[in-house]
């Protein structure tokens, strides 16, 4: 019985807890380089890290509010656990990090918002929006074979956002990675 109850006291505590501190790798940080994100650091002062609508990162701690220009930031992990690159003074939500890298973005059209999906070679490079042309413009004198895995592989209803829930991987990205080989 004495058992049982320490059972039940110990769940009873822990749901008390909050979980970013039972969970490694979700805690918000901030990332000035390539290097900081790659290895983040743990703040317990950090609750929150985001980008505003006036392109300034905003670090809560709480009690106060460090506001820093996008362009001196490289990325940050919000509360939630998702991962953010600032390039070119706009976020992207960092979805896979790899030889090819997949990020997404909110945007909006004349009519609607959207998610738009991106990519760059590896974490740290240029990114381009996913799309036949970028593939060719970027591919066409240094991967033909990665061109060529594209074109026979992804049709327009899947896309090249598409996601493999087997691999936990995006096929784009294992694509990639095939014609290295």
């Amino acid at each position: 019985m004495k058992k049982v109850n320490f059972t039940i006291r110990l769940l009873v505590l822990l749901s008390l807890c909050p979980l970013k501190s039972f969970a490694q790798g979700t805690f918000p940080f901030l990332a000035k380089n390539k290097n900081d994100f790659l290895h983040p650091k743990q703040d317990p002062k950090i609750e929150d890290v985001y980008l505003n609508v006036n392109n300034k990162v905003i670090v809560n701690t709480g009690t106060d509010k460090q506001k820093y220009k996008a362009s001196t930031i490289w990325g940050f992990r919000d509360k939630k656990g998702e991962e953010f690159r600032i390039y070119k003074d706009e976020d992207y939500q960092v979805l896979q990090s790899d030889v090819l890298s997949v990020y997404s973005r909110q945007a909006v059209n004349d009519v609607q918002y959207y998610t738009g999906y991106y990519f760059s070679i590896g974490i740290d490079g240029d990114i381009y929006e996913m799309t036949e042309q970028n593939f060719i413009n970027m591919f066409s004198d240094s991967n033909e074979k990665f061109l060529s895995l594209i074109k026979a592989y992804f049709n327009v209803l899947e896309g090249y956002s598409a996601y493999d829930s087997k691999n936990k991987s995006f096929k784009i990205v294992e694509y990639y990675k095939r014609s290295l080989k």
